[in-house]
């Protein structure tokens, strides 16, 4: 990112160390006090890591008016798009990802998300599955309620609250096309060990960064070397670029 000038803070609850050049610093404990996804913090009311992340990202949004972009995007041009009221990007099919995520700090989308996902016992929505929702009223009525932790993130905090409140407000239209930042789908993620040529085939003139899918892509990686001629391998090559431009963002 920062070889494509992006201007990149990132948020931890611990000093990392070795960050590259041009990578500022920020302790997470200013956009909350609370790592709800540290077990020893939190106990029983822990939540996944990736839950927190959603959650995270729109406090940060809202408080510091920052772009959020997951550490799994691989940019490949300089350019970011310009960012008005709202920025997210569509996928191919009738979805939509949160891993790019702005919106201005009263926008009546953030604030809709941000009130669903403070829900710690949460109620029913239209976004859970029926089955979900049946099991919250019966387990409301015998004062025992379900926990937001034995959500699968992408239910409670992730694209799929998302995509019902964008097209709930009407506003899945204002979406970026998917090859600014999904040109290859999730579907299609083993694509991305491929040829850098057919990689870059399936790219734009409109693609800004490519989702690696990281949960998919890291045990790869930890497995085997990108060969000589695939598209990671060219990416890397080119890393020698550098020199942020003002596009602020926060990276999970």
């Amino acid at each position: 990112m920062v070889a494509h000038r992006w201007d990149i803070t990132v948020f931890s609850y611990a000093p990392i160390k070795n960050l590259p050049e041009g990578v500022a610093w920020r302790d997470a404990r200013d956009i909350c006090e609370v790592n709800l996804a540290d077990e020893a913090l939190c106990g029983a009311r822990v939540i996944k890591p990736a839950m927190f992340a959603d959650i995270f990202r729109l406090h940060m949004i809202e408080q510091e008016g920052l772009v959020w972009v997951d550490s799994d995007l691989l940019v490949v041009k300089d350019a970011f798009p310009q960012v008005g009221g709202l920025l997210f990007g569509n996928m191919p099919g009738d979805h939509v990802n949160n891993a790019v995520f702005y919106a201005d700090a009263y926008h009546p989308l953030l604030q809709a998300y941000l009130e669903a996902v403070s829900e710690e016992y949460p109620t029913p929505k239209p976004y859970f599955r029926d089955v979900r929702n049946a099991e919250l009223r019966l387990r409301a009525q015998m004062d025992d309620p379900v926990h937001r932790n034995t959500f699968e993130p992408k239910y409670y905090s992730g694209p799929w609250p998302l995509r019902h409140m964008l097209d709930a407000m009407n506003y899945r239209h204002l979406g970026l096309s998917p090859e600014v930042f999904y040109p290859i789908s999730y579907n299609n993620r083993k694509y991305l060990w491929r040829s850098n040529s057919f990689v870059e085939s399936c790219l734009s003139p409109q693609t800004v960064a490519v989702h690696l899918w990281g949960s998919f892509m890291r045990p790869w990686f930890e497995n085997q070397q990108a060969g000589a001629d695939t598209f990671f391998a060219h990416q890397i090559k080119k890393l020698d670029a550098a020199g942020p431009v003002p596009v602020r963002a926060g990276v999970s």
